[in-house]
Formats: structure tokens, sequence, C-alpha cells
């Protein structure tokens, strides 16, 4: 749960015989919003998600209402004015940009976050005015644009001046667009540092290439039930073959590309497989896992910086709010963390597989 500051809730439509009640929360925390409030979001459309508070502190600005506890829980449907086109993706699900009130969080931004602030600050109709993005203008507002960098715009890895180049531009951009904003780190040399760690031959990246090109013609075309066995078997083979971890997002993405349905499979979409498959496509894939890495490892070292990972790639949302990531930790040079095996990513699949 993300823990938050003060916030307060005026009733629309009071009653007579009560008046307008108000309800005040001095501190509270609430549950990231779930996977069918993701599915169902148009991103031009006024956002509805159901809100849940727990641990909730009664102010003093509380109308019409009886205080008898300490603390409170409360449920209720948020019917928000505002779209939302990006997702901050946090521990267990996703919020909205902005939609928590603490001042110490740290926003991830990926390329397509990135496009979304130019365009919310141009008005050219690809965001919505009235968007949680705007969120994202508030003084203080702290954001890592790693993800961006390290994506680079030539569909590989960058080398070091593509890096310097791609930062000045973006830092250029952001600070007009976000003159408020404090960006952490502020020197290009502690990107260039976590890219050297990422071009180290012990890094898992070409294992993972590997990995990929091998398994892509298994879901080439939807997986039914006659081939499904043979498939998940072949997977399992290939990522021992290639040293991939049964716990490593690549493979996750690739396990839930073959038994979810076609109709909806994010998964699928993430690993950007189609027709002639190839390098420019597995890159792509890898890299939009790779912030989720960066995601990952974040909450597990520096979970007082509260951070969130901002995209508007909607399937890559999906795939992370539908893993249920959890229990995030950092011990021995690895990262390890829970999720669920539920009919959401993986129907009729069993724990055991990934062990």
């Amino acid at each position: 749960m993300m823990k938050s500051g003060e916030f307060k809730v005026v009733e629309d439509c009071p009653s007579a015989k009560v008046g307008r009640r108000v309800v005040h929360f001095k501190s509270f925390e609430v549950e990231p919003f779930d996977y069918e409030d993701l599915r169902r979001n148009n991103p031009r459309k006024p956002l509805q998600a159901q809100v849940k508070f727990r641990n909730a502190v009664l102010g003093d600005q509380c109308e019409n209402i009886d205080v008898t506890d300490e603390k409170y829980q409360s449920d209720f449907v948020l019917r928000s004015h505002f779209s939302t086109k990006s997702y901050t993706l946090t521990q267990g699900g996703w919020f909205p940009p902005g939609f928590t009130t603490l001042d110490n969080i740290t926003y991830l931004m990926d390329r397509c976050a990135y496009n979304d602030v130019r365009a919310y600050c141009h008005a050219d109709g690809d965001v919505p005015i009235n968007d949680f993005v705007e969120c994202l203008m508030h003084p203080g507002t702290r954001i890592n644009i790693l993800p961006l960098l390290l994506e680079g715009n030539r569909r590989k890895l960058p080398n070091d001046y593509e890096v310097l180049q791609q930062y000045q531009e973006v830092m250029f951009n952001l600070k007009q667009k976000l003159p408020d904003a404090n960006f952490v780190p502020d020197q290009v040399g502690s990107f260039l540092s976590v890219k050297r760690i990422l071009e180290d031959p012990f890094c898992n990246i070409g294992r993972e290439q590997g990995f990929l090109e091998d398994i892509s013609p298994l879901l080439q075309s939807p997986v039914g039930r006659k081939r499904r066995g043979d498939v998940l078997s072949k997977i399992r083979q290939s990522a021992d073959l290639y040293s991939v971890g049964k716990s490593s997002f690549v493979f996750l993405a690739a396990v839930s590309a073959a038994v979810c349905p076609q109709s909806l499979n994010p998964a699928r979409d993430v690993l950007k497989i189609r027709a002639n498959y190839g390098q420019d496509d597995i890159y792509n894939a890898l890299s939009d896992l790779r912030c989720l890495k960066i995601l990952s490892n974040m909450i597990a070292i520096l979970p007082d910086e509260n951070p969130v990972f901002c995209t508007s790639d909607k399937n890559l949302a999906l795939f992370w709010v539908g893993l249920q990531g959890r229990g995030f930790s950092h011990s021995l040079d690895e990262m390890s963390f829970t999720i669920d095996i539920s009919e959401t990513l993986f129907p009729n699949m069993d724990s055991d597989f990934f062990a």
C-alpha cells in the first residue's frame, strides 16, 4: 500500500436532514488500483476506479461525521473529471500520475510518458487537457529519466555519446515543460555508470535475447490446448539452455503469452510477437521489460524514495499489475519478489512450473 497525506471528501448531494458531510483524512494508506480498473480505462475518458483507503486517521475538519474509532477503512468509486493516458506502476498495482499526495515519490519515466508530457504541454490534442499527467507539473515533482535514456532511439543499447546527447535533449525539453521539477540524478555520469553495468558480459541481456529468438517461432500463432503442453515444455527447456531464470520477467512474459487467451494477452504484446520477428522487436521487448527490472530493484533497494514507473504502454502496465508483485528484496546481488500465479496472466497454471 502507498502511504499518503491529507485528503478531503465533500458530499455532492447532501441530505436535507443531516446537511453536507465532509470527511477529512489526516493520514491514510491507499491500495493500488487493480487489473480490471486498468483494463477498463479509456485514456480519453474520465477515470473511474475503485479506491480503497486503509488505516485512515480522521482529521479535525470533518463535518456531520461521528468520529468513534482511531482508524478507519473506506472503499468508494472514484469518478474523476480527469482522464489518464499514463499509468504509474507501483508495488502491487498502479495509480494515475500524482494520485497520492506524498512529496517524496520518484517518477521513473520512459519515452512514452516523456512524449505524453510534451504533448500535454503543447496542447496538441494527443493528451486530453484534463489529464492526470498535469500532476507532474506540480513544484517539487521528482523525476528519474534512466529508463528513457537506456532505451535509446536506435533500437539498441546506446553508446556513451548517444546517452549524453539524449540526456541533453531530454533535460532541455523537460526543464522547459517542468521548470519546478527535481531531476535525479542530476548528472549524466550516473546514467553512464548504469549503462556500463548493463554492458557487462555477466549481465543476462545476451542470454535473454537468445531465449526470445529461440522461442518466438512457438508463439507466432495462438497456442491452443493441443500445443500448450509441448510449447510450455520447450519454453522451459530454452530457459535452461540460455540460463534465463524462471522468475525473470522475460520468462514470465513468455509463459503468459503462451497460455493467455488471445483476446486479452498483454504479455504477447509486451514481447512484440509478430510475423518476421526480428532483432528490433527483441530489443524493444527487452527494453520495456528492463524498465520493470529497474522499478523492481529501486523498490527493493531504495524503498524510502517511493519509486514508481510512469508509462502509457497499457500492455506493459497490464502485465506488471497482473503479476501482483510484492515483497521485493535485494540480497547477494540478486533481486527477488513474490508474484501471484493467478488466472489473470497464468490460467490453469501451477506454481511448481516456475520452480
